[in-house]
């Protein structure tokens, strides 16, 4: 009894931080840059001069006769996060997918002790 009511605590911990994220901008979410739409590839870089955060930008296109889609680099300040269902649930489940697959049994053993 005892663990499944720690169990749900944290589930639901994890699903109200997600929601306190959703407006942040998250792998895969789909964003506006040069009035197009774009999807985050990836967040791991910065300016070296400026210390802003670069994210990689693919085009939301289908692939081009190659295989390939066009790719560029923004700051965050240039990039508006486009207000649909797709980046609405990604917001939330990103945090409460990475809880659960990382932190959850951690978590759980450490409230039990």
């Amino acid at each position: 009894m005892k663990k499944t009511y720690y169990d749900l605590k944290l589930k639901l911990s994890y699903l109200i931080k997600g929601i306190k994220s959703r407006k942040e901008i998250h792998i895969m979410d789909i964003v506006k840059y040069d009035n197009k739409e774009w999807f985050v590839n990836n967040a791991i870089s910065s300016c070296g001069q400026c210390g802003e955060r670069l994210y990689d930008l693919l085009e939301n296109v289908p692939f081009d006769e190659n295989g390939k889609r066009k790719k560029v680099s923004v700051s965050k300040s240039k990039i508006v996060k486009v207000k649909n269902w797709s980046n609405f649930k990604i917001g939330i489940f990103n945090v409460y997918e990475f809880n659960m697959n990382y932190w959850h049994d951690i978590n759980l053993r450490k409230m039990l002790s």
